[in-house]
């Protein structure tokens, strides 16, 4: 694998640097701009925007919420769990640069522990080298793939082909359109089919799939697996917003509150976009309606509520498709109330995952006591994320109700911590994304074809509405997608106004 982070990989702090020039000099107008939604994409457009001499208005449909999929349950400063994003990967200096912009500050989110398990076709193994070599005899592994870790055999299915490309091949997968016939046959595969390429078993899929718990992914194109890959999302380790990630929208919109006008409650219903500007029509939580006209928008829905908007016919109708088409992936977190930290106490695990391949997908174990292993801290009680699910699994627990979700969550973590009583879990909180009215999903995440056949297409602004948010962007399902989505919709309206 490489060592550091490829110069392949396009640099958004570029991006950043060229908004930010912009300021010296000003807009030789004062656009008027609407931007709908305030998640993290809209706050910071709106926040740069500012800096340029926009006049902002700013469209919340949420009535109690901003942040978008930042979402951070709070029931004090010390104690709260993260109900949308969660950690901050390392070469992602876009939204870090933010971060500290805002006075925050962060500590390591521990992603590895090996005190942690797996629990995998039944079989509670450690989560190291040594439970997974255990796991195989659990597997019909051909005698090749015996000889192979699971890492091996990522790393002849996805890295090997992204080595085998030139720099100017992985720069181009970040590219609007896709031109070569090779980058778009790799485009055309899904993660399976690089396995299959690869010439591994069936049972090696299910194996390194459970292991990378990736196995609601194996549908997905191939091409986002070797961004993450150039970009060593999962290699570099990660970072978490101390006090929680809302801190950040917060921080933003405090930033902002004063200068905008901001009309929480207000659901977009209708955009008509125009040469000479846009009308933007929504609707009130007593029903009333109004249309607010400016010289340009940002849309920054996701594309699961976009569909429910009337155009007026004043968007490409492929754009329409793509809204209806790209794969947004489904996501459901179960939080636990807990009396105290039995994980901590009992076992010593401070932070990482456990990890299943069915039952709860991952239990996250918070880290913000990893460093100093307070007692007290570990004896208090806790928020525990019992449960991350993606994918078809994730619509899986949204089918049970409430009260087979508690019986669930219970039985499995006592699988791994066999000494749990019921009163060890005060109460249980879900959160599903795709159920959630104002995202109809957790992120975008291509299926196969979706980068040539629809990428170049939703990220077209149509006259003066741009749009953004991290489906925008090639950094799907992550805060940094949301803000260079922003900054390119902020470079776009200072060219045109």
């Amino acid at each position: 694998m490489q060592k550091g982070i490829s110069n392949s990989v396009p640099d958004p702090m570029v991006t950043l640097n060229s908004v930010r020039a912009l300021a010296n000099n000003s807009l030789t107008t004062r656009p008027t701009v609407t931007i709908i939604g305030a998640g993290v994409a809209g706050l910071s457009a709106a926040y740069e925007l500012l800096r340029l001499g926009a006049k902002v208005t700013l469209l919340e449909a949420d009535p109690s919420h901003i942040g978008g999929r930042v979402r951070t349950l709070r029931e004090s400063d010390k104690l709260y769990a993260e109900l949308g994003a969660m950690r901050i990967p390392t070469e992602h200096h876009l939204t870090r640069h933010y971060i500290r912009e805002m006075g925050l500050k962060m500590r390591h989110f521990v992603q590895e522990n090996d005190k942690t398990f797996a629990m995998i076709r039944g079989q509670k193994v450690p989560r190291n080298e040594a439970g997974f070599e255990q796991l195989k005899q659990h597997f019909a592994l051909t005698e090749r793939e015996l000889k192979m870790s699971a890492d091996n055999m990522w790393e002849i299915a996805i890295t090997e082909v992204l080595n085998s490309l030139s720099g100017d091949e992985q720069r181009a997968l970040y590219d609007g359109t896709l031109r070569s016939d090779k980058l778009k046959a790799l485009d055309e595969m899904s993660l399976k089919d690089a396995f299959i390429a690869a010439g591994l078993s069936l049972d090696a899929l299910e194996y390194v799939s459970a292991i990378y718990g990736v196995s609601t992914l194996m549908h997905t194109s191939l091409s986002e697996h070797l961004r993450e890959e150039l970009e060593r999302v999962w290699f570099d380790g990660f970072d978490e917003v101390v006090g929680g990630t809302d801190l950040l929208p917060r921080k933003l919109f405090e930033k902002i509150q004063h200068k905008v006008q901001f009309k929480a409650g207000a659901r977009v219903v209708a955009i008509d976009s125009q040469a000479n500007g846009v009308a933007v029509t929504y609707q009130l939580r007593d029903r009333s309606r109004h249309t607010l006209r400016s010289d340009f928008a940002i849309c920054t829905l996701p594309f699961g509520v976009l569909g429910k908007i009337d155009f007026n016919q004043s968007i490409n109708p492929g754009k329409s498709r793509a809204f209806a088409q790209v794969n947004y992936d489904s996501a459901t977190k179960v939080l636990v109330r807990t009396k105290n930290r039995f994980w901590e106490l009992n076992e010593g695990i401070y932070g990482g995952s456990t990890i299943y391949d069915v039952g709860l997908g991952h239990t996250w174990f918070p880290a913000d006591n990893a460093s100093n292993k307070d007692p007290q801290v570990s004896r208090s009680p806790s928020y525990l994320l019992a449960s991350y699910t993606w994918g078809q699994h994730a619509r899986r627990v949204d089918t049970l109700n409430n009260f087979e979700l508690k019986e669930f969550i219970f039985t499995e973590l006592k699988k791994v911590h066999p000494y749990i009583e019921r009163d060890d879990i005060v109460s249980v909180l879900r959160w599903s994304w795709t159920n959630h009215t104002h995202s109809a999903g957790a992120y975008a995440f291509f299926n196969p074809r979706d980068h040539q056949d629809f990428y170049a297409l939703m990220t077209q602004p149509e006259q003066r509405l741009c749009f953004a948010g991290e489906h925008c962007s090639m950094y799907h399902s992550w805060i940094q997608g949301a803000l260079i989505s922003a900054l390119e919709a902020v470079q776009y309206i200072s060219e045109k106004a």
